[in-house]
């Protein structure tokens, strides 16, 4: 438990990052903020889940530091960064519009996205001609709405990102990300492809105002996002030559850019993450098996220790017919913590049922029953098992 504390600590009391995953140098990032101006950098920020934090404290099991905000963690646990960040916040309404910026990022990387919300419910739109700083301030609130929504996409109303993209400053970092943001709702959440052809001519203008120098690293990422979005449209249009040639750009852009500092490091990887994801989602969709899978090990190799990642890969295993090497790198998922932690551990235990080892799927799912109590599936799959109702809280104890 040591290890995993440490590994996850960033998201306790902010302090640096050690053998953890890559999402958890964003709220470091951010905190830098603070003592250096952002506005013209390139950050990296994860998206976690809704439920992140509560299921972290709780797989720690550190209730002390449960809450919806930095302030519910009491005196004696908080850090010299994390008093900082509190008294910041304490004082929101009175600090610079650039400081209420950086705290509402810190908070957003640490996953308090209803109180980032909740501070800036009066920034969800922007006045065509407002400034850089105000746009990141209305992009993190119309973020954060997005988030919280995800689960029950359609009472999400995109009417404020898609403002924010249509009103910040042309050539802005903020106006791509929104353009962004909307291609891919109409890719995935609420498809319209005829959407998906005006937000991409958009991200394509947005991209070309920006003031990127050729071939620096920033113009090799911001292509690579680009592209990867891009191919949303001839994929839903079944142009299997031109989403496999959008992709293939997407990949190749993202792994020319040179990062120079650490900072750019952990941009660039994380960059590269999804464009993985997305080129393994296409060549699976595509029946192209061993690429889909060389592409998660990709993923898993530049944060090996991000249990989503080996959560995908245990995915690819199945699809490759693997199903003891699925279930062992679904175990090893679920031993490295959230996010994702009872879901891989059910899905330990399906594929050590699948292989009719009965014993082992039964511990991995009494062990995802252990992280989320409350979990359907593992009820049902223990029941059909044979263990009675009344025998299940004796052996979710005797599992250590």
């Amino acid at each position: 438990m040591h290890n995993t504390f440490r590994t996850f600590q960033t998201y306790l009391d902010l302090s640096d990052p050690i053998n953890s995953p890559l999402h958890t140098y964003g709220p470091i990032f951010a905190f830098k903020g603070y003592e250096e101006n952002l506005e013209n950098k390139l950050t990296s920020t994860r998206v976690l889940p809704p439920a992140f934090r509560e299921n972290l404290v709780t797989y720690l099991k550190l209730e002390h530091f449960k809450g919806l905000s930095p302030l519910d963690v009491p005196l004696d646990n908080r850090s010299e960064r994390w008093k900082a960040l509190c008294e910041r916040l304490e004082n929101f309404y009175t600090i610079s519009e650039y400081d209420q910026y950086i705290t509402c990022k810190v908070l957003f990387s640490l996953g308090y996205y209803e109180l980032v919300l909740s501070l800036l419910k009066n920034h969800m739109e922007i006045d065509r001609g407002g400034s850089i700083l105000q746009g990141k301030i209305t992009y993190l609130a119309t973020f954060s709405d997005y988030i919280l929504k995800i689960k029950k996409i359609d009472k999400y109303n995109p009417k404020y990102t898609a403002n924010l993209a249509q009103k910040s400053l042309l050539g802005s970092k903020v106006r791509f990300s929104a353009c962004l943001r909307m291609l891919i709702y109409y890719s995935k959440d609420n498809v319209n492809i005829n959407l998906v052809e005006y937000w991409r001519e958009e991200l394509y203008k947005s991209l070309l105002a920006m003031d990127i120098p050729q071939y620096s690293f920033n113009y090799y990422i911001m292509w690579s996002r680009f592209y990867r979005a891009s191919s949303f449209l001839p994929f839903l249009r079944q142009d299997k030559q031109k989403t496999e040639y959008e992709i293939q750009l997407a990949l190749e852009l993202g792994e020319c850019a040179v990062p120079g500092n650490v900072e750019e490091e952990i941009v660039w990887k994380t960059n590269l993450i999804p464009a993985y994801q997305t080129a393994a989602k296409v060549a699976s969709i595509y029946n192209k098996k061993t690429k889909m899978f060389n592409l998660y090990k990709k993923r898993v190799d530049i944060d090996p220790l991000d249990s989503l990642g080996l959560i995908e890969l245990g995915y690819a295993y199945k699809e490759l017919e693997e199903i003891e090497k699925a279930g062992n790198i679904f175990e090893k998922a679920a031993l490295l913590g959230p996010p994702g932690t009872p879901i891989a551990w059910f899905l330990a235990g399906c594929c050590y049922e699948q292989i009719n080892n009965k014993n082992e799927a039964l511990k991995c799912y009494i062990n995802s029953l252990k992280v989320d109590p409350k979990g359907v599936s593992p009820k049902k799959r223990i029941e059909e098992l044979g263990v009675k109702h009344s025998d299940l809280d004796i052996l979710v104890k005797s599992i250590h």
